[in-house]
């Protein structure tokens, strides 16, 4: 299981195989989505929420901007996701599989930003707004996303305060 332990001006992210295996896929996953994305309008519910309306009330005026803005936006996610896919590849796995690594204060803030765009695609993609996985119906197909969800805003809040401690 993920932990993360301060150690001075670092901290320790500490991740099993299963569990370094999830974000890559996910990582991998979400930068090719992107990549397909990269045209003027896609209709992509998860482009959509990661480009979203510029200016709301004036179509012509967000089209125009989003025009200006959504490849460069969509590119530079898109680069992020696969230099953390790219680190997590490389990253000194031990015998189990379990991946210990260092992060400083800027490559956690990388991390808190990938996570970010990983948890707003996939609460897209299985339509989840904020409600806890106990409200979803027993049986839900969605539990499981949730329940990944939860562990991603976990592992990205302990990042989020390293950051800002």
């Amino acid at each position: 299981m993920a932990h993360l332990r301060p150690q001075g001006e670092t901290l320790l992210l500490s991740l099993d195989a299963q569990e370094v295996e999830v974000l890559l896929s996910l990582a991998q996953g979400l930068a090719l989505r992107l990549t397909q994305g990269l045209g003027e309008n896609t209709g992509d519910p998860v482009i959509e929420r990661l480009a979203p309306t510029v200016s709301r009330g004036d179509a012509e005026l967000d089209a125009e901007l989003r025009g200006m803005l959504r490849p460069e936006l969509l590119t530079d996610r898109q680069f992020r996701l696969e230099a953390f896919a790219e680190d997590l590849r490389s990253w000194q796995h031990g015998v189990s599989g379990a991946v210990d690594r260092q992060l400083d204060r800027a490559s956690a803030m990388r991390a808190i930003e990938v996570l970010n765009d990983i948890r707003l695609a996939l609460a897209t993609t299985i339509g989840h707004d904020a409600e806890p996985r106990e409200s979803l119906a027993e049986g839900d197909p969605r539990q499981a996303a949730v329940q990944l969800l939860e562990a991603l805003a976990w592992l990205q809040g302990g990042l989020i305060d390293f950051v800002d401690d």
